[in-house]
């Protein structure tokens, strides 16, 4: 790490990095500020969302808390006070996380921003839960939060602040993943990597029980051994025969990171014979240096090896892509020269694999799909060619019930909320390997399987009425419901209703709806029947009508004009003709119904001639009383001397007695008329007789 050119002595390691250290904080005032313009995610409801957090760097200074308010939430539990914040929210995809702002940071600034602090919420925005919390307390404006047990499809958010005064601009990196284990400086002890995830190192420090392991770089010759000083190893067997690139991103921008690739001949755990095949250990005093920076192995370069310092054919900090061979053991030795004690990131890409086990894991659901409060069994399937699996870790993600598991399994799992959800099973070798899997399902509200509902109906209570009701009842799914009915209403309760048909479209608040059809139903028609139908009477006499009504018992009122009588029979005697209405009233739901009777009243009425001619003309040949609405119970003719000639009530007097004519005279009478009620009427006179 010794620039040659511009020193004319050669250094030890570490004293040459407080010269290059030095000179770095001298030029920072070089760089550019931007100003910002007004920030849009001045509060939690308007978080800027990061579609992929898998090793996201924001530009220098694209993001700035200068133009920003005091926030509403509360300071979170590390922070100095009310600040003037912003906010940003991510899904997570992995359970740990790194998140790195950069302001005015020594060596290679990301922005103007002093002093960061940053906060990690899940939750919602009006139910934040603190879940993670950094601030820089020695104002070097550069600040890393490292964060572990999160839940793969959990939302969660950043909060940035400075102290008051302090804002400005900052660049922000965020690498959301699944850990190897914790990093160790000595190559027996490297950790063993089987898949090529990325992964966020949080700080690498010191050498190790063996501070002399890189001493065979050759790229490190032009300086004094000992040269490992902040170092991690790391370890795999190749799969298959293919090519290995890498890049290793500092924490620090300003950090210089050197590496070594070397193939261990001997196995993972042997590395007394270790061949170096790549050698990395440019860099510079200006972090802005083609040396400096990110650094690793691409397919675009051609060299195997750098030396320390910048020199003048050096155009970028990456060697040649590594060719690699089936079964062969390989490590990388990374060393951060720098010595800030920062860690870094690294992801990796070519066409080699590692060799590793083959996790996999079954669900019991066919499809991927699955009903919420449904139990969902996930059962490991992982097969391994070397060693055992010695540990399982699985994380359900959100909304999952349990949320995470330690065992192998099989686990039985229900999910209280819908969208889409990310299942993680890490597992872990007795070699050391370490590899996670994860799939992705989707969860739903089975409708047809929860919501339900219920109904109270009423009925029209007579036939043809519209006094029907119905209550509909959500149930099974979630409140609030929603209704829309067939009559155009919006309300569970609908009514005055008569019989028919009605549709109902019920809705949850899941967006789970349910047809119906409740059918009203007419009660049978109640009815009066009045007898008879019609009657005729004479003046002065009465007649009985009678009702009866096809539900019993019921109430009966019958009226006429100047006339009104309960009960289901009645008398009457009208004077006229007259209709009757009897009204009917049921005993249960006061339904009515009516029937009439019309009464004709024929007048009573008798005429008596005073002269009769019985010659055999027919006209005018017998005497009588012609009489209407009554009888004749008495008919006798007397001649003046008093002896009785006729005695038939039943007959009419034809002018003779015995059969024999009598002469013409005037002749008495006696006439009795019976009327309906009883009563009688005497009538006496005479009648002359004509021949």
């Amino acid at each position: 790490m010794i620039d040659i050119f511009a020193l004319n002595i050669i250094y030890p390691m570490k004293k040459f990095f407080l010269l290059r250290f030095a000179f770095a904080v001298c030029v920072t005032a070089f760089f550019t500020q931007n100003i910002a313009a007004q920030v849009a995610n001045d509060d939690c409801a308007n978080a800027v969302l990061l579609s992929d957090v898998t090793q996201y760097c924001s530009q220098n200074d694209e993001y700035t808390n200068e133009t920003a308010t005091l926030g509403t939430t509360p300071p979170a539990f590390c922070f100095t006070g009310d600040c003037n914040d912003v906010w940003f929210k991510f899904v997570a995809v992995a359970s740990d996380l790194n998140i790195n702002i950069n302001g005015e940071s020594v060596g290679l600034p990301g922005g103007t921003l002093i002093a960061p602090e940053v906060a990690l919420y899940k939750g919602s925005c009006d139910a934040l839960q603190p879940f993670g919390c950094k601030k820089d307390l020695i104002f070097a404006n550069i600040i890393e939060l490292n964060q572990t047990g999160l839940l793969v499809g959990e939302t969660y958010y950043i909060r940035v602040c400075a102290t008051n005064g302090s804002e400005g601009t900052f660049r922000l990196c965020v690498n959301n993943y699944n850990p190897v284990p914790p990093p160790k400086s000595d190559c027996p002890k490297a950790v063993q990597l089987c898949d090529k995830s990325g992964f966020t190192v949080q700080a690498v420090t010191g050498a190790g029980t063996d501070p002399n392991e890189l001493n065979d770089a050759e790229c490190f010759q032009t300086s004094f051994p000992p040269y490992e000083t902040n170092s991690t190893w790391y370890v795999w067997t190749a799969a298959n025969n293919g090519t290995l690139t890498f890049t290793l991103n500092p924490s620090n921008p300003a950090d210089d990171l050197d590496f070594l690739v070397y193939e261990l001949p001997n196995g993972p755990t042997d590395c007394a014979n270790k061949i170096s095949l790549r050698c990395m250990a440019s860099g510079d005093f200006t972090p802005t240096s083609p040396c400096m920076g990110p650094t690793g192995l691409d397919e675009n370069s051609t060299d195997t090896s750098n030396p320390p310092g910048c020199a003048p054919d050096i155009t970028d900090n990456f060697l040649a892509a590594l060719d690699m061979t089936a079964g062969s053991t390989y490590a990388l030795a990374v060393n951060n020269f720098t010595s800030t004690g920062n860690g870094f990131t690294i992801s990796f890409g070519g066409t080699g694999e590692f060799a590793s086990p083959q996790v996999a894991f079954n669900d019991s659901d066919s499809d991927d799909v699955f009903c919420t409060d449904a139990d969902i069994v996930f059962t490991d399937a992982t097969s391994v060619s070397q060693g055992t699996i010695s540990s399982w870790s699985w994380n359900f993600g959100s909304g999952a019930v349990p949320a995470t598991a330690n065992t192998k399994g099989p686990h039985s799992v229900k999910y209280t909320t819908a969208g889409a959800k990310s299942v993680t099973l890490t597992v872990k070798s007795n070699t050391g390997c370490s590899i996670t899997l994860t799939r992705n399902f989707s969860a739903i509200v089975c409708c047809t399987a929860t919501l339900s509902d219920s109904f109270f109906v009423q009925n029209p209570k007579c036939n043809a009425d519209t006094n029907g009701l119905i209550i509909a009842i959500g149930k099974l799914g979630t409140p609030p419901y929603r209704y829309k009915w067939s009559t155009g209403d919006t309300t569970a309760l609908i009514s005055k209703l008569g019989a028919g048909t009605y549709k109902l479209t019920i809705t949850d608040a899941n967006g789970c709806f349910k047809l119906d059809s409740i059918k009203l139903i007419n009660p049978d028609v109640f009815t009066v029947t009045a007898t008879p139908d019609t009657v005729t009477i004479f003046e002065g006499t009465q007649v009985e009508l009678t009702a009866t009504a096809s539900e019993s018992p019921a109430t009966f009122v019958w009226k006429a004009t100047n006339f009104s009588q309960i009960g289901s029979s009645v008398t009457v005697s009208p004077m006229d003709s007259t209709l009757y209405i009897v009204t009917a009233l049921s005993s249960v739901n006061n339904c009515e119904a009516k029937d009439s009777v019309r009464v004709f009243v024929k007048p009573i009425k008798y005429f008596l001639p005073n002269a009769f001619t019985p010659d055999g003309d027919n006209l005018n040949d017998t005497f009588g009383a012609t009489v209407t609405g009554i009888t004749v119970s008495e008919f006798k003719i007397f001649t003046r001397w008093g002896q009785i000639v006729h005695d038939d009530p039943n007959s009419r007097w034809d002018g003779t007695r015995s059969g024999e004519a009598l002469p013409p005279d005037v002749y008495a009478y006696r006439i009795v008329l019976k009327y309906p009620d009883g009563s009688s009427k005497p009538l006496s006179g005479g009648v002359a007789l004509v021949r």
